[in-house]
Order: C-alpha cells, then sequence, then structure tokens
C-alpha cells in the first residue's frame, strides 16, 4: 500500500486528472504559438492519459482493497495481526478516496457523450477502457450515472436502443 507520505499525492493525483478531464485543447497549450493540430495532439494524449490513470489507479486500489481485507480474516496468516488491520483501513480509506473522485468524474455533464463519442480511436479507446475498469472494479459506481451512460455507450456503439 502507499505510504503515508504519498497519501495527499493520491489526492492531488486525482484533482490532476479531474482538471485534465475538463480541459480544452486550447487552454492546454498557447494558441497563438501552437497549430490548431499540435493543440489536438496534446489534448488527445493528454485525455488519453488521464482515463488511462484513472482506471489503473481504481483498478490497482480495489485489488490491494481486497488483498488487504483477506489478510484480516480469521484463519489467514498475514505475520503480525497489529499490522493487518491498519492495512486493511488505509487500503479501504484509499478505495474511498478514489471512488468518490471517479464519481465525480463521470458525474460532469457529458463526460459520457463527449469521451466516448470522441473523434479520436485513442481517446475512444481509453475511455472504454476506463468504463470498463469502473464496471469490473465498481460497479456500484454506475448506478448514479446509468441513465447518462447507457445511452452514450449505445450511441458511441452505434447500437439503436437496448431494449
Amino acid at each position: 500500500m502507499l505510504p503515508a507520505c504519498a497519501r495527499p499525492r493520491r489526492s492531488e493525483v486525482l484533482a490532476h486528472i479531474a482538471s485534465n478531464l475538463t480541459a480544452t485543447p486550447a487552454s492546454l497549450g498557447d494558441p497563438q504559438r501552437d497549430t490548431k493540430e499540435e493543440l489536438e495532439e496534446r489534448h488527445e494524449r493528454i485525455l488519453t492519459a488521464s482515463l488511462a490513470a484513472a482506471a489503473a489507479m481504481l483498478t490497482t486500489l480495489t485489488q490491494a482493497a481486497a488483498a488487504a481485507a483477506a489478510q484480516d480474516q480469521p484463519g489467514t496468516s498475514s505475520g503480525s495481526g497489529a499490522d493487518a488491520a491498519p492495512a486493511g483501513a488505509t487500503a479501504a480509506a484509499a478505495l474511498q478516496d478514489v471512488q468518490e473522485k471517479v464519481l465525480e468524474i463521470m458525474a460532469v455533464p457529458g463526460f459520457y457523450k463527449q469521451k466516448l463519442g470522441s473523434k479520436s480511436p485513442v481517446v475512444a479507446r481509453a475511455a472504454y477502457g476506463f468504463v470498463q475498469a469502473v464496471c469490473s472494479s465498481a460497479p456500484q459506481l454506475m448506478k448514479p450515472c446509468l441513465a447518462t451512460a447507457a445511452p452514450a455507450v449505445l450511441a458511441a456503439l452505434q447500437v439503436g436502443s437496448a431494449a
């Protein structure tokens, strides 16, 4: 799990990821100096990396919390029992922080339509990877966003209806 000094950094990284996902090409460079193509390419790379980072963070912390919870189970040998409880609590707290930020990211109006329906196949692929990570690691996070997520996913896949 993350050392104590890294815990505040997790929050900073999540805030930076959220900021990147709402950025525009012009806000990521100098429109006077950079060409439109350069700004678009930079925006594409940043969106892709941010979506992948959020997905990786959620998946990794979900696995860490599950491993810590398994160690906390009676009958498992995890070394010293005194270290197991704090590790489990720390992992659960870290996962909770990430899940809250992921939920905020997904609640941004137009998130699914913009990212899944992106003209850039790289961004769309990263967005699908993000949604897949959320669905497999923390499916409960999709429930509040289901009304907007399902139509956007189907539209991006060019499927007519869920029924």
